[in-house]
C-alpha cells in the first residue's frame, strides 16, 4: 500500500525504470507495450502533475528518508516546498507563543523575564546572572526560527530507506 509520502518518489522510480526497460532488448510487441507504457506516463496529466499537488510535496519532503532528494532535478519545486514548509512551520510557532502567552497572561514568550541593569536602579545579587541569562534568551521571528528548523532538519542524515519515518519524528520530536 503506497502511502501519501512515497507517491512522487515511487512515480519517478516506476517511469525511470520502464525508460530503462525500454532501451534493453525485448521483442518488437514488448518494446511497443513499454513505450505506449512510457507515452501514457509522461502525457497523463494525473501522472505527469503528481508533483504539482502541495500536499504530495510537503509530505514527500518531510519524510526523512527522502527529505528534498526527489525534488533535486527541479529546484524551483525544491525551494517552493521548503519555502510552504517554513510557512508552516512558522505559523505553528506563532500560534504556540500566542497559546502560552494567553495561557499566561503575559506580553512574554515562555521565556524567563530578566530585570537586567539598565532597568533595575537597586543592586542586586542576582545583577550577574541575570545579565549573563538575558544574553541567551532566544530571539527572531516564527520564520527565522522555522527556516532554522527546516535548515537542521536538511542537514541531519537520510534515514535507511526501510525504516519507519514516524517513529524517527517520535524519537527527535524535540531536536526539530
Amino acid at each position: 500500500m503506497a502511502k501519501t509520502n512515497k507517491v512522487i518518489v515511487l512515480t519517478q522510480g516506476l517511469l525511470n525504470a520502464c525508460k530503462k526497460l525500454y532501451t534493453m532488448e525485448f521483442n518488437e510487441r514488448t518494446l511497443i507495450i513499454m513505450k505506449q507504457l512510457i507515452d501514457n506516463m509522461e502525457n497523463r496529466d494525473a501522472w505527469k502533475n503528481v508533483d504539482k499537488s502541495k500536499t504530495l510535496c510537503r509530505c514527500t519532503f518531510l519524510d526523512p528518508r527522502f527529505k528534498n532528494i526527489p525534488f533535486n532535478n527541479n529546484n524551483s519545486l525544491s525551494e517552493t516546498t521548503k519555502n510552504e514548509v517554513i510557512e508552516k512551520t512558522a505559523n505553528i510557532i506563532y500560534l504556540k507563543r500566542s497559546n502560552q502567552l494567553d495561557e499566561q497572561n503575559q506580553d512574554q514568550p515562555d521565556y524567563i523575564s530578566i530585570d537586567t541593569p539598565s532597568t533595575s536602579n537597586s543592586p542586586s545579587i542576582w545583577e550577574t546572572i541575570d545579565t549573563s541569562i538575558a544574553k541567551l534568551i532566544p530571539s527572531g521571528t516564527s520564520k527565522s526560527r522555522a527556516t532554522i528548523e527546516i535548515q537542521r532538519y536538511l542537514e541531519d542524515g537520510m534515514l535507511k530507506r526501510n525504516l519507519d519515518p514516524l517513529k524517527w519524528w517520535q524519537e527527535h520530536k524535540y531536536n526539530h
